[in-house]
């Protein structure tokens, strides 16, 4: 299990070499939702972390990756909506964090899942994920927020 995701972590890292070598004129905008849709996926994420507390989730396995789904399609959301003043930088900015967020979650769970801490065997797909564009939020609102200073 574990070689299964060095190889994707060495197909990662080459895939990130092949995209910063392009030009930054050739990538595409990462969002592609208006502004609008942030606040029905803020709604999604709050509904899902208040659930298991009102409704006894946790306890069956489908009901918990069904929150699992809701939660991912409300971080996909937030993820592909644009911001209020999308400029060029910023376009380059969700590329290069997306791709960081990545290697880095990537990078994580291969080390983890190699020195058997945790008990990641246990983990899902759709908890990586989750992992994944829940860095990739919070990296890209940090940098923007610099950005914003300068």
């Amino acid at each position: 299990m574990s070689i299964i995701f060095i190889i994707s972590g060495i197909i990662l890292f080459i895939i990130v070499y092949l995209l910063i070598t392009q030009t930054p004129q050739k990538l595409q905008s990462i969002a592609v939702l208006p502004n609008s849709f942030i606040i029905p996926g803020i709604i999604i994420l709050i509904a899902c972390s208040i659930a298991p507390a009102i409704f006894n989730i946790n306890e069956n396995s489908v009901n918990s990756e069904i929150r699992n789904l809701f939660i991912l399609i409300g971080l996909v959301i937030l993820c592909l909506s644009k911001e209020k003043r999308e400029t060029e930088s910023l376009n380059g900015l969700r590329f290069i964090t997306l791709i960081s967020s990545l290697i880095v979650v990537s990078f994580i769970y291969q080390t983890f899942l190699i020195l058997n801490i945790f008990k990641l065997k246990e983990s899902t797909g759709s908890q990586l994920t989750i992992c994944t564009l829940a860095i990739y939020l919070f990296v890209f609102h940090v940098n923007k927020m610099r950005l914003d200073k300068k």
